[in-house]
C-alpha cells in the first residue's frame, strides 16, 4: 500500500501566512529591480517620458493666453425615450416642484412625512 503524500496549502490564518506574503513581495520587487536594471534604456525612457510630456503641456500652456467667455444657458430638453409619470426627475417637465427638491419628495411619499429628531 502506497500512501499518498497530502499537499497542504497555507491558508490565511496560519501562523506563517505573514511571513510568506512579505517573502512572496520582496522577490516580486527583487524581480522587478531585475529585469529594469538589465533594460537601462526602457527603464529611462519609463521615468523621463512622462516627465518630458508634462514639461512640454506645461509649456504650451504657458503660451496660451485664456480666453474669458460668458455665460452660456441652454433651455431644459428631455434625452429619455419616454416619460415615466411615477419617476418625474428622470425628464422633468417645466415644473416648479422640481426645483424645491422638498416639495418634490413630499409629492412622491403622498405628504406623509416625519421630522426626523
Amino acid at each position: 500500500m502506497s500512501q499518498k503524500k497530502r499537499i497542504k496549502y497555507p491558508a490565511s490564518h496560519d501562523e506563517g501566512a505573514m511571513g510568506d506574503t512579505a517573502n512572496k513581495l520582496l522577490l516580486l520587487n527583487w524581480k522587478n529591480w531585475t529585469l529594469q536594471a538589465r533594460k537601462p534604456f526602457q527603464t529611462t525612457l519609463d521615468i523621463l517620458l512622462p516627465v518630458l510630456i508634462s514639461l512640454l503641456l506645461l509649456y504650451l500652456r504657458s503660451q496660451v493666453d485664456p480666453e474669458l467667455h460668458s455665460t452660456q444657458y441652454y433651455e431644459p430638453f428631455c434625452t429619455a425615450p419616454m416619460s415615466i409619470p411615477d419617476l418625474p426627475f428622470l425628464c422633468p417637465p417645466n415644473n416648479q416642484s422640481l426645483h424645491d427638491p422638498l416639495s418634490m419628495i413630499l409629492s412622491l411619499t403622498g405628504g406623509n412625512s416625519t421630522p426626523i429628531r
